[in-house]
C-alpha cells in the first residue's frame, strides 16, 4: 500500500509539472539579416542569442522573427558620441501568444508584429550583451 501511494504521488507530480512547462518556443525563428556598419554579424547574432534565451521563459509564446533594427534606426536613437563604439543594440521581433500567455502580461492568442516589439541590449564590462529593456515601442 505504501509503495502504491508513493508511485501515485510521483505520477501526480510528473503530470502536474508537464502542464506547467509551456516555455517560449524559439526553435523555428527566422533571423532577419540586416547589413551594418556599426556591428559585426557576430555581434548581432550574439545579441539575438541573448534574446532567444530570455524569450524561452515567456509562457506559451512562439518567437517567429528577430533581427537588428538597422543602422538608420540606431542612429536615430543614439547620440553622436556613442556611435563610434556603440554599447547598445536594438532588435525587432515578431511573436505569437497562446491562451496561457496572459499570465505573463501578454494579450492572449495575438501576434505581435515585426517592428512593434523591441529589445534593447547593452554591453557589460566584459563585452557581453545583456538585456536592458524590452517591450512595445
Amino acid at each position: 500500500m505504501k509503495k502504491l501511494c508513493v508511485l501515485l504521488s510521483v505520477i501526480l507530480c510528473l503530470v502536474s509539472l508537464c502542464g506547467c512547462s509551456q516555455t517560449g518556443d524559439v526553435s523555428n525563428v527566422e533571423i532577419i539579416s540586416t547589413e551594418s556598419d556599426l556591428f559585426s554579424q557576430e555581434d548581432i547574432l550574439d545579441a539575438i542569442n541573448v534574446v532567444k534565451k530570455e524569450f524561452s521563459g515567456f509562457t506559451g509564446c512562439t518567437l517567429t522573427k528577430i533581427g537588428y533594427v538597422g543602422d538608420e534606426k540606431m542612429i536615430e536613437n543614439l547620440s553622436d558620441e556613442v556611435l563610434d563604439n556603440p554599447p547598445y543594440i536594438i532588435l525587432d521581433c515578431e511573436f505569437s501568444t497562446s491562451e496561457s500567455s496572459g499570465k505573463d502580461g501578454f494579450n492572449e492568442n495575438e501576434t505581435y508584429k515585426y517592428g512593434i516589439w523591441k529589445w534593447y541590449l547593452v554591453k557589460d564590462s566584459f563585452g557581453n550583451w545583456k538585456i536592458d529593456n524590452y517591450g512595445v515601442a
